[in-house]
């Protein structure tokens, strides 16, 4: 048990570093391509529709590094299947900026209170591994991170990780 969980550290860590890289490029602008938009906005809309929902929790729309940081998909479907849904409304609105053609990071306007945003999904600080509320965003109030995988075989979706 102890070298599994020195290896889930690990993962963790790994994904941190290159979510931590993505929101250092946040102040950049979109690389202008509609399409990667589009596909990151939709990505995040469907996840947010599907976190809610059991059994899945929108497990199967998490990145591959993202799955991977968790313990098992069981863990992050008890994690995600014991947060209290009832006060969390969030919408995903016009504006994102995508860097490198990969990494996008979608506008949220998250219209509950700070504490009805579950725990899991709360962004650490400095990365986008979930819901990062932001001042001075020129569109809604929070991100959250979606990565697009470049290649057919690897698997894009949310950059959801488990915290510390």
């Amino acid at each position: 048990m102890a070298h599994n969980m020195g290896v889930r550290h690990r993962r963790v860590h790994a994904v941190e570093a290159a979510l931590a890289i993505g929101l250092a490029l946040a102040g950049c602008t979109s690389d202008g391509s509609a399409d990667l938009e589009d596909r990151a906005a939709d990505n995040a809309r469907k996840y947010l529709a599907a976190v809610e929902q059991p059994p899945d929790h929108g497990w199967s729309l998490l990145s591959a590094e993202a799955q991977h940081a968790w313990e098992s998909r069981e863990a992050y479907r008890s994690v995600a299947g014991a947060a209290d849904w009832t006060a969390f409304e969030v919408q995903v609105v016009d504006g994102l900026v995508c860097h490198d053609g990969t990494t996008c990071s979608v506008c949220l306007e998250v219209t509950s209170p700070t504490e009805a945003i579950p725990l899991f999904l709360r962004a650490s600080p400095r990365l986008e591994d979930g819901i990062a509320l932001k001042s001075g965003l020129d569109c809604g109030n929070a991100t959250i991170g979606v990565y697009l995988a470049p290649e057919p075989w690897s698997q894009g979706g949310l950059m959801v990780t488990p915290k510390p």
